[in-house]
C-alpha cells in the first residue's frame, strides 16, 4: 500500500524517516530509535511528503527522526483519505500555498490545520479563521529565493512574553509556528520551530 505523510513540522523536506511496527503497548521511546529494525525507512520529499510503500494495511506504526529524536504515532488505513492512498490516522490536511503575496487568509480547520506558506512578498498579512475554544493549526512560513520576507500576525494572537517573534529572513529556510484557541476568543501563539 502507497501511506502518505505531510507533517513538515515534525519531519522537514529531506529529513530520513524510519516507521517501526508497535508491537504490545508500543511505548515512544524516551529518547533515541524503537527497539527492533524499522519497517521501512524514506525521505521527505521536496512537496513535504513522506510515502512509504512497505507498510502493512491496518496496523500500528512510530515514525521516527533523529537529531534531534521526533516521533509519531500513525494507524495506516487503506481506506481512501488525503491523496486517494492510505494516510495516517489523524493525519492534518494541509494547505499548501506557492506563493502567499501581500496578504493570506488561513481557511478553518475543517478544511486543513497545517498551512504552509511561501513568503513572496516584502510584507504578508495573513488572517486566521474564526477563534473558537478547541481548535489549533500549524503555519509553517517558507522564505522564498530572496528572502527578508515579514509577515504581519492578526491582532489576536497572544505571543509567549507579549511580544511577537522575529522571523528567520534567510532565503528558503522555514519557521514554525502552533496556534491554540482556549477561550473562543485569542489565539495562543508559540513559537515551535526556528531557521528549519
Amino acid at each position: 500500500m502507497s501511506f502518505v505523510v505531510h507533517r513538515e513540522d515534525l519531519f522537514p523536506v529531506g529529513t530520513s524517516v524510519a516507521a517501526y511496527l508497535v508491537v504490545g503497548r508500543g511505548e515512544t521511546p524516551g529518547s533515541g530509535a524503537p527497539s527492533g529494525a524499522a519497517a521501512e525507512t524514506q525521505t521527505v520529499a521536496s512537496d513535504g511528503k513522506l510515502t512509504f510503500t512497505a507498510l502493512t494495511d491496518g496496523k500500528s506504526y512510530i515514525l521516527y527522526a533523529g537529531s534531534p529524536d521526533r516521533y509519531l504515532r500513525v494507524n495506516t488505513s487503506s481506506s481512501p483519505s488525503l491523496a486517494g492512498s492510505g494516510s495516517a490516522s489523524g493525519v492534518e490536511n494541509v494547505n499548501a500555498v506557492a506563493t502567499a503575496g501581500a496578504s493570506q487568509t488561513l481557511p478553518d480547520v475543517d478544511t486543513a490545520t497545517v498551512h504552509r506558506l511561501t513568503l513572496t512578498s516584502a510584507n504578508c498579512t495573513i488572517t486566521f479563521p474564526t477563534a473558537a475554544a478547541g481548535h489549533s493549526f500549524t503555519v509553517v512560513l517558507v522564505q522564498d529565493a530572496t528572502g527578508g520576507r515579514t509577515v504581519t500576525w492578526p491582532g489576536t494572537v497572544l505571543w509567549g512574553g507579549g511580544s511577537t517573534p522575529t522571523l528567520t529572513t534567510t532565503a528558503a529556510k522555514r519557521d514554525v509556528f502552533s496556534f491554540l484557541c482556549a477561550d473562543g476568543t485569542n489565539w495562543l501563539g508559540m513559537y515551535a520551530g526556528q531557521n528549519l
